[in-house]
């Protein structure tokens, strides 16, 4: 997921600039609507969803934060937002539900769970600054859109260790004996 997140840091100048005929302050405007985006709808998700249990959230947000990698095929200033907040949009639904399903899955180890779900997603970041920058040095934003193809990858991985049928959510009764206990 924050891969595609990470699709963007290293493209927007002067790759993506040059390509749709932007000036400087609009790519940051851009770059800044993304982070807000995903600050603001990843917060609601979280209180809105989790509780009626959507382990389908582990699948389709890869999936359709892949519209990231069709930034090439964009040739206007509307279409370049319009991809970035539905990105920014997939992103932000798929944190909440993986953070449950990361505690559940990690079983006895649960205080690795989490610490190993946040570093996970600053690796994606990482590799997607990197493999964008690559990609903007040698091909510019030619065949960009190649890059959707690892949105799809993760979310078929997930579907073949059955995350999409796990139930993230911690025990009630758990969660509320933890609540008295403080």
């Amino acid at each position: 997921m924050d891969f595609y997140g990470g699709l963007l840091a290293p493209i927007w100048n002067p790759t993506l600039k040059s390509f749709i005929g932007t000036d400087l302050v609009w790519m940051m405007l851009l770059v800044s609507l993304f982070g807000l985006v995903v600050n603001v709808v990843q917060p609601l998700a979280g209180l809105l969803l989790p509780r009626r249990e959507l382990p389908i959230l582990l699948i389709v947000p890869p999936v359709l934060a892949g519209v990231m990698a069709l930034l090439g095929l964009s040739h206007s200033a509307g279409v370049t937002v319009f991809i970035v907040v539905a990105a920014a949009i997939a992103i932000a639904l798929f944190h909440p539900e993986g953070m449950l399903a990361s505690h559940a899955v990690s079983g006895r180890f649960e205080s690795i769970g989490v610490p190993v779900f946040i570093s996970g997603g600053f690796f994606g970041m990482s590799c997607g600054n990197l493999l964008a920058g690559w990609w903007a040095q040698h091909f510019g934003l030619y065949r960009f859109w190649l890059l959707f193809a690892v949105g799809a990858f993760t979310a078929l991985v997930m579907v073949w260790m059955g995350l999409h049928k796990l139930s993230g959510h911690a025990d009630e009764t758990v969660v509320q004996s933890r609540q008295h206990a403080v």
